[in-house]
């Protein structure tokens, strides 16, 4: 019967030594997966945190002439660690009516042509009102090769990449009020 006792100790001894090694291991090696699963989610969307360009949008940046107006608003850009994807975010204050945001292709001093549509989306190339006052985020999404444009098309994401470290590609937010652009900025490195 002693023996019986001593082994059943153990076997138990056995058990607790192995679930702790486990726990060791874990916590040094491994993740919990929905630690895992909040990073990886966090690491593709843009933010004023993460992101590798931003961009301040204003009326006074208007080209050929400033648009009086309170809208603003920022937008970010995150590139993947492939270089195969930007994920953005535009943020808006006190902007009216939105019909459409785009990255152009050009310096603070021109107007150049539509290398990405942001809204409604890069898959999306049409108009698309949001009626009302937009505060706060007017759209979140990813970038691709199939989504470029204009002087981009057929080329790839690191192409606009390039051009955005370049200071020759910009953000517009376009109106019903002002259909050529309310607000503007040129994408800026971080």
């Amino acid at each position: 019967m002693k023996l019986s006792y001593l082994f059943t100790a153990v076997i138990v001894v056995a058990f607790v030594i192995a679930g702790c090694s486990k726990k060791s291991k874990n916590a040094n090696n491994e993740k919990p997966m929905s630690q895992t699963m909040q990073s990886e989610s966090q690491m593709n969307e843009a933010s004023a945190d993460n992101s590798d360009f931003a961009a301040t949008l204003s009326g006074t940046n208007e080209v050929p002439e400033a648009v009086q107006t309170d809208a603003g608003g920022e937008a970010f850009f995150k590139v993947s660690n492939d270089s195969t994807e930007i994920y953005y975010t535009v943020n808006l204050t006190n902007t009216d009516s939105v019909r459409m945001a785009h990255i152009h292709y050009g310096s603070s001093s021109d107007n150049g042509p539509i290398a990405v549509w942001l809204y409604p989306g890069p898959k999306t190339q049409q108009p698309s009102l949001e009626p009302g006052a937009v505060n706060g985020t007017l759209k979140k999404g990813v970038i691709t090769d199939s989504d470029l444009s204009g002087p981009f098309s057929g080329k790839s994401v690191l192409d606009l990449v390039h051009a955005m470290e370049n200071d020759s590609a910009y953000v517009q937010v376009h109106t019903v009020k002002h259909p050529e652009g309310e607000i503007r900025g040129q994408i800026q490195m971080k």
